[in-house]
């Protein structure tokens, strides 16, 4: 078995996990509320839109903070939709499975000692 082909099959591995599981069963119901699609993508769209604009000068601190304020409105709005907190739990959890996996790769290809985690929490350092 090539590199690639256990690189793929590590990939399916990590989709099969309890994490990935979970990523994939909160994304499909997800999909199938409207509702909460709007919400979220209407909050990207707006803090995207915010973000561009004060890259480009064309709001100064001050209104920076008055959208901060509203965008910290709208987050706690999606907190109430439990579709998309579900949702965003998820991800994060599989986010930082696939960084420890990349952590462990990382230490092993460079031999580092550090890196990576043993799975006995008595041995460990701390966390980032």
């Amino acid at each position: 078995m090539t590199v690639y082909e256990l690189a793929r099959e590590l990939g399916n591995k990590m989709l099969q996990s309890d994490e990935g599981k979970a990523v994939a069963d909160a994304r499909y119901v997800f999909d199938g509320d409207k509702e909460a699609q709007s919400k979220l993508f209407n909050y990207s769209n707006y803090k995207a839109s915010v973000q561009q604009k004060y890259n480009s000068g064309l709001i100064n601190d001050e209104e920076l903070a008055a959208e901060s304020v509203k965008l910290g409105e709208m987050m706690e709005e999606l907190k109430q939709n439990p579709v998309i907190t579900d949702m965003l739990d998820a991800e994060t959890k599989f986010s930082m499975m696939v960084n420890e996996v990349m952590s462990i790769l990382n230490a092993t290809v460079t031999g580092s000692a550090e890196g990576g985690c043993s799975g006995n929490c008595a041995s460990c350092g701390g966390c980032h």
